[in-house]
């Protein structure tokens, strides 16, 4: 019976590595660009195709975000569609806080377009805390940067984060249970 638990560890331990995979190549993402928020057009070359995300960095929230529009276009002139992420993770970008807040898709390689269109209306402010929001200004413009940075989905997060925490529960569940010998008779 002590094989069979064994091998259920080992199940679960072979499920945690791979869980934690998946959440390390979350944050070992690459950085494509790094730009103040005032410069309005820039160039990227996506060399891979992929998911994609816009970060900001110096700020924690975005109080209001007004007629701001990120705007990205392949070398075709088609536009990519931009969206909002589900969920905002937040990361260490050279000693200030970092937070994924838009999303995008890449089909096709190439050099494509960034456009930022009405900057002014954006809001930032340094807490996330609803309480200290309110009372604070909003960040002068000049020290806000964007991050183009490769992502993984939402859901691929979650799928890592369930692997990882039923790896090593079932793991240690089933060591337990191995060197448990009341429970075998």
């Amino acid at each position: 019976m002590q094989i069979v638990f064994f091998l259920i560890a080992f199940t679960g331990l072979v499920i945690f590595i791979l869980g934690i995979k998946f959440l390390i190549v979350k944050y070992r993402a690459k950085i494509l660009l790094v730009i103040k928020l005032t410069e309005g057009i820039n160039e990227i070359n996506f060399e891979n195709t992929g998911l994609y995300s816009v970060c900001i960095v110096g700020g924690k929230s975005i109080h209001k975000l007004g007629k701001f529009k990120i705007k990205i276009n392949n070398d075709n002139g088609e536009e990519i569609f931009v969206a909002d992420k589900l969920l905002k993770f937040t990361f260490d970008y050279k000693n200030e806080v970092a937070t994924e807040y838009f999303e995008f898709k890449i089909i096709k390689t190439g050099i494509h377009k960034l456009i930022l269109k009405n900057i002014e209306d954006l809001e930032i402010k340094k807490s996330k805390l609803l309480s200290t929001r309110i009372f604070q200004k909003k960040l002068p413009l000049e020290k806000i940067h964007l991050v183009i940075k490769e992502t993984t989905s939402t859901t691929d997060f979650f799928i890592g984060l369930f692997m990882t925490l039923t790896g090593i529960f079932t793991t240690i569940w089933s060591l337990i249970s191995a060197f448990n010998t009341s429970s075998i008779d």
